[in-house]
């Protein structure tokens, strides 16, 4: 199963390194997850690359993700054990860059597929299903900032927020 999801996330990063100017962007910024349990809080960097497949404004496009932490540990019993782990969280998905109206801001849904690793006690899977949304505002023609909202499992949500840079 390992294999497949290295392939499928290379596969997605030599699609997006190999295009042109403006349909590529990277996100930079910090993540916040929350897994609906007892004080159970990540924070960490989060990096985001994504290829829009044609006009940046209405596009649709595909990103991959990654979000080290750490988290506070409980077990199955909700008690917290008040130490921390490390957790990552990649992603894979499919979105749609929207731009409203004639303004600076444009919403990006998406869906696709996490790949969480939360510690040792805290939550593991193969695979999830995963939908969010982002909010830009477009600074000039290559810089944008946002604020983006994931959520996957049955428990999981996942917030972040950084700038968003278009090559």
């Amino acid at each position: 199963m390992k294999k497949i999801k290295i392939v499928i996330v290379s596969g997605l990063l030599l699609c997006a390194t190999s295009v042109y100017a403006q349909s590529m962007y990277a996100d930079l910024g910090i993540g916040v997850l929350d897994t609906n349990k007892i004080d159970n809080q990540g924070v960490g960097p989060m990096a985001r690359f994504g290829y829009l497949f044609s006009d940046p404004s209405n596009s649709l496009g595909i990103e991959v993700e990654a979000n080290p932490m750490t988290v506070k540990t409980e077990d199955n019993n909700g008690n917290n054990h008040n130490d921390r782990d490390m957790a990552i969280v990649l992603g894979t998905y499919l979105v749609y860059s929207y731009q409203v109206g004639d303004s600076q801001f444009s919403l990006r849904p998406r869906i696709g597929v996490v790949f969480p690793n939360l510690g040792d006690n805290l939550y593991k899977d193969s695979g999830s299903f995963a939908y969010g949304l982002s909010a830009l505002y477009k600074f000039n023609d290559d810089l944008s900032g946002y604020i983006s909202y994931g959520s996957f499992g049955s428990s999981v949500n996942h917030v972040s927020v950084g700038i968003s840079i278009g090559f």
